[in-house]
C-alpha cells in the first residue's frame, strides 16, 4: 500500500455533496455501513451545497485532520442554489477556478499565488471584471481572501489528497477538464437487461476499495445487509428529509 493509501487509511472520514439528499440516501446508508463494519463511527458527513462543504473542509483543515474521499452530486442548483455546479465546485477545491471563468485549456493549473483577489483571476482569465459572476459571487462569499482559499487547496489537495468522485446522469456530457484525478459515475439507478440492478452505489463503493479507503470485506458485508443495495433486496420509495437551507452568502466586498 502506498503512502498516499496509508494517509488515506487515518483520514477516513467521507463527506457526501448533494442538494437533493434523497438522490443520494442509498451511498449514504451504505458509506455508513462500511464505516460501522470498520468501528468508525460519526465519520460520514453532509453538506447540502458547495458552500456548506467550504465550511466544512475549512473545519477540518483547523482541526489537522481530513477526508479520505469527497463524493458530490454535479446538478446542484435546486431548491437551495448558491449558484455553482458541483463540477465546478470540484474544480474550485482543487485549484482550477481560473478555468470556471474562461473555460479555456490555457487558464488549468496557474500559479494562484500571482493573485491578491479573486477579481484578479477573474480579470486575468476573461479581460474584465463581472461583479454578477457565480464564480466570482462564490468564491468571494465563502472565502475570507485568496490566502485563506489558497491554505485550503494545498492543505486538502497538497496534502491530505482525498479521493474524489462525482455523480452525473449524463457522464458524457460533462466536460472533463480540469477534473483529470475525478471519477464520473452515473447517477441514475436502473434494471439491466437480464434484471440485474446497475447502481452507482455500487461502483463509488468499488472505487473506494481500489484506491486503499475502504477494505473490501466492510464494503460486501455492508452491501449484504443493505435494504436495497444486497443481491437479494428490491427497490423501495427513497427515504426523504428536509434539505438543509444554505447560509445567507452576502457577498464581501
Amino acid at each position: 500500500m502506498g503512502n498516499g493509501q496509508s494517509e488515506r487509511n487515518g483520514r477516513r472520514k467521507i463527506i457526501l455533496i448533494d442538494d437533493e439528499w434523497h438522490n443520494i440516501d442509498d451511498l449514504e446508508v451504505a458509506v455508513d455501513g462500511v464505516l460501522n463494519q470498520m468501528k468508525l463511527h460519526r465519520h460520514r458527513e453532509y453538506a447540502a451545497h458547495g458552500g456548506e462543504a467550504v465550511d466544512k473542509l475549512k473545519e477540518s483543515m483547523l482541526k489537522g485532520d481530513g477526508y479520505a474521499a469527497i463524493i458530490c452530486d454535479n446538478h446542484m442548483k435546486g431548491e437551495f442554489d448558491d449558484g455553482i455546479h458541483g463540477d465546478d465546485l470540484l474544480r474550485i477545491l482543487t485549484g482550477n477556478p481560473l478555468w470556471c471563468f474562461s473555460q479555456d485549456k490555457a487558464d488549468l493549473d496557474v500559479d494562484l499565488s500571482r493573485f491578491d483577489s479573486f477579481r484578479e483571476m477573474q480579470r486575468y482569465a476573461v479581460g474584465h471584471i463581472n461583479e454578477e459572476n457565480e464564480i466570482l459571487d462564490f468564491l468571494e462569499s465563502n472565502f475570507e481572501s485568496v490566502v485563506e482559499y489558497r491554505m485550503l487547496v494545498d492543505y486538502h489537495f497538497g496534502h491530505v489528497r482525498p479521493v474524489v468522485a462525482m455523480l452525473c446522469g449524463q457522464p458524457d456530457g460533462v466536460q472533463r477538464e480540469g477534473l483529470d484525478s475525478v471519477a464520473v459515475f452515473q447517477k441514475p439507478q436502473m434494471w439491466g437487461k437480464n434484471g440485474q440492478r446497475l447502481l452507482c452505489e455500487r461502483q463509488v463503493l468499488y472505487h473506494l476499495v481500489d484506491n486503499g479507503v475502504f477494505p473490501i470485506d466492510a464494503v460486501n458485508t455492508a452491501l449484504g445487509y443493505h435494504p436495497r443495495l444486497s443481491d437479494d433486496a428490491h427497490p423501495t420509495r427513497a427515504l426523504y428529509r428536509k434539505p438543509v437551507k444554505p447560509k445567507n452568502n452576502a457577498r464581501k466586498k
